[in-house]
Formats: structure tokens, C-alpha cells, sequence
């Protein structure tokens, strides 16, 4: 009883750390001022799918999933651009997706998406266009 709360503890500070690296100072996907509550919904996350895995069953992860379709919905409606619109949800999903793979007892595969996803944020642009990322550009300049 006291090593599965235990457990439960050491894997609610796993899924909110694996946020910190996504608003680490490069291109930051998630703001600095705006990491403690994306760490708390990834927790929120977590606990719902970890309860409902207790549980057998998947009515609460799915209605979670709904609840968080509403809100990128209303997102999506108060944005003038699609693109806006998606940079705005985007965070907001991986994180519940990262907090999700803890809560299902799949955390090898949350610090992966999470290293795939910091690359992807910060590294992929500059191998694309072949050239420093944008910020580093006005730096140099």
C-alpha cells in the first residue's frame, strides 16, 4: 500500500517534470510564466488515466479527451488564423498526451515523445532550412 503511493508520487513529479524541458529558453513551446499549469494539467492527465486504468475503464480518459476537444475548439474560435489557432492548442494536448503515457504506466515511451518533440521545436527548423535558427540570426547580426 505504501510503495504503490509511493509509486503514484514518483510518477505525478515525472509527468510534470517532463513539461520543463519544452520551455527550456531556445524556442520555448511552452512560456515560462505558463509552465505551471501545463505541469498541472499533464499531472491532471496522469491521475485521470492512471484512476481509470484502476478502474477498467476508459469513460473517464474519454471523457477528459471530449473536455479537452471543447477547449481547443473555443481556442480555435477566439484565433483569426488556423495556424494561430494550432500553436495555441498544440502544448495543450502534448502535454495531456505526456501525462496520459505516465498515467498508463508507459513512462519510457513519455520521455521519449517528450526528447522527439523538444527536437523537433528546436532543432528540426534549422536542419530544414539549412541555416541557425532565426533567433540566433538577429544575434550574430
Amino acid at each position: 500500500m505504501i510503495i504503490d503511493a509511493i509509486g503514484f508520487a514518483i510518477k505525478i513529479v515525472i509527468a510534470a517534470g517532463l513539461i520543463i524541458p519544452l520551455s527550456l529558453p531556445k524556442t520555448s513551446l511552452i512560456k515560462a510564466d505558463k509552465v505551471g499549469i501545463y505541469a498541472l494539467l499533464s499531472v491532471v492527465a496522469f491521475a485521470i488515466t492512471s484512476i481509470s486504468e484502476s478502474l477498467e475503464t476508459g469513460i473517464i480518459t474519454g471523457a477528459f479527451l471530449i473536455a479537452m476537444g471543447i477547449v481547443s475548439y473555443t481556442e480555435f474560435q477566439k484565433s483569426d488564423e488556423w495556424m494561430t489557432g494550432l500553436k495555441e492548442v498544440a502544448p495543450f494536448w502534448l502535454v495531456a498526451v505526456i501525462g496520459m503515457c505516465v498515467g498508463a504506466g508507459m513512462i519510457l515511451q513519455a520521455i521519449i515523445l517528450t526528447a522527439i518533440f523538444y527536437y523537433i521545436i528546436n532543432y528540426l527548423p534549422e536542419l530544414i532550412s539549412g541555416k541557425k535558427n532565426s533567433k540566433n540570426n538577429t544575434e550574430d547580426s
